[in-house]
């Protein structure tokens, strides 16, 4: 069998100091772990490069992805953040079709607040704003509310009440 590879983490952290260099075999808890330990330091720089290494070996793990994001967010790269939030979203947003079918089955089978969670998640896929990030030359009027949108919270609270029954 040939040997996994492994990740080599070291250099030097946000206040300039040096650090260890670690050498470990690269799994998805170890690395998410080690993202928010160094996000919740200060020392962010080194958390990107975490992400972008575990993005190396892991391309299409959405929770390092959305880690980089937050990680972006707190440095001020506001661009770079609403990219990998982009990439993230746009992954899920072909599950809306299935999400409001399964919704529906589940209502037949009287699944109510399954089948509520279900429609409320697509609708929140296909309501994705599609021009997120980019500078508006004047200010959109809002949007009037649909009925979707004015059952989110509703819905949710009485979801979330009907899980808590049940524990």
């Amino acid at each position: 069998m040939a040997n996994s590879p492994f990740l080599i983490i070291a250099g030097n952290n946000d206040q300039g100091t040096e650090d260890i260099a670690v050498k470990i075999d690269p799994s998805i808890p170890l690395l998410t772990a080690m993202i928010r330990l160094f996000r919740s330091q200060g020392q962010t720089r080194q958390a990107v490069e975490i992400c972008r290494m575990g993005l190396d070996f892991f391309p299409n793990q959405n929770e390092i992805r959305m880690l980089r994001a937050l990680c972006r967010l707190d440095l001020g790269e506001t661009a770079g953040a609403l990219d990998e939030i982009k990439t993230f979203a746009s992954e899920f947003k072909p599950l809306s079709a299935v999400l409001k079918d399964l919704g529906e089955a589940l209502k037949v089978q009287e699944q109510e607040p399954l089948s509520e969670w279900a429609i409320l998640m697509a609708g929140v896929l296909d309501n994705f704003p599609e021009d997120a990030g980019r500078e508006q030359e004047a200010p959109r009027e809002e949007k009037s509310k649909s009925a979707s949108d004015s059952l989110v919270v509703p819905t949710l609270k009485k979801w979330l009440e009907q899980l808590q029954k049940e524990d």
